[in-house]
């Protein structure tokens, strides 16, 4: 093979670069020699169209080295992000709730209603927790009126003081028919305690027309600028439905008046009228009352 027909079998195809560049100069000493047979066409032939005998492509420099943003150029933020809006869905009522709550609400209503009850009568069947029960009252009916009753202290004698008076009122309070009288006079005693004379009480008991003792009745005790109250059966060391009211522990003088009602209120007895002497022997007013048979 001629070298003018090596040189045209592998002459480089030179293409012009875009930017216009000098041309590469080109070598024919990498060409193969003359003395190469004509059984190495084939070799040449697939030589010639490998990698190497391909054109070089060369990236132009504005694109190897794009430009760069001036410095001092402000650049505009980044947009937030729009949530998409919802959309609406349709919820069915829920009938199974709605009549759970408002069977809630019926129930509430009905225990105000309960509780209003109890508060107004705690004997009330509804309250599962009542009181005890109430005592009976016993009232009578007399057969003669009861009027102005004076109860003395057995007659003093020549030598003697004059001895306090405990009388039996007829006004508006007394009760009509009057369940317990008075038994027998009220009493003056000294104080057999501590204190001795820097004492002033009343006490007493309560009974059935029995005998038994009448707890849980009223003693209302009002010397005109206060009333005291006192529950018949507090005071066990007196004696069956006894009860006691320390009314000074200083010795005093002065007007009471006394009167036995039921535990709700009623009047059970008349109003007496007891006055204190002031006096260490008989600072200690004994009332008993029994039920009128």
């Amino acid at each position: 093979m001629s070298k003018s027909r090596r040189r045209g079998l592998f002459g480089r195809r030179r293409e012009e670069p875009e930017d216009n560049l000098a041309e590469a100069a080109f070598s024919d000493d990498w060409l193969p020699s003359e003395d190469l047979e004509a059984d190495d066409d084939d070799v040449l032939e697939r030589l010639r169209h490998s990698d190497a005998m391909r054109p070089l492509k060369i990236t132009p420099e504005e694109e190897r080295f794009p430009p760069l943003a001036p410095e001092g150029v402000p650049v505009e933020p980044a947009r937030p992000r729009q949530p998409m809006p919802r959309k609406r869905v349709y919820e069915p009522i829920k009938w199974g709730t709605n009549f759970f709550t408002l069977l809630v609400l019926m129930a509430m209503c009905g225990l105000i209603w309960v509780f209003s009850m109890i508060w107004q009568d705690p004997y009330v069947s509804l309250n599962p927790f009542p009181p005890p029960t109430r005592y009976i009252e016993i009232t009578v009916t007399p057969e003669v009126g009861m009027g102005l009753v004076d109860a003395t202290l057995p007659a003093a004698t020549a030598t003697s003081e004059a001895t306090p008076t405990a009388e039996i009122v007829d006004t508006a309070n007394n009760a009509t028919g009057a369940a317990f009288a008075l038994v027998g006079d009220i009493a003056y005693q000294a104080n057999t305690g501590t204190q001795g004379c820097d004492w002033s009480s009343m006490t007493g008991t309560v009974q059935a027309s029995d005998g038994e003792p009448v707890n849980g009745y009223r003693v209302l005790v009002d010397s005109g600028t206060e009333e005291q109250v006192v529950f018949t059966g507090s005071a066990d060391h007196i004696g069956p439905g006894g009860w006691e009211l320390v009314l000074s522990n200083t010795l005093i003088s002065g007007q009471y008046t006394v009167q036995l009602t039921s535990s709700t209120g009623t009047a059970v007895s008349d109003v007496l009228l007891v006055e204190l002497p002031g006096d260490c022997s008989a600072n200690v007013a004994v009332i008993n009352w029994q039920q009128a048979g």
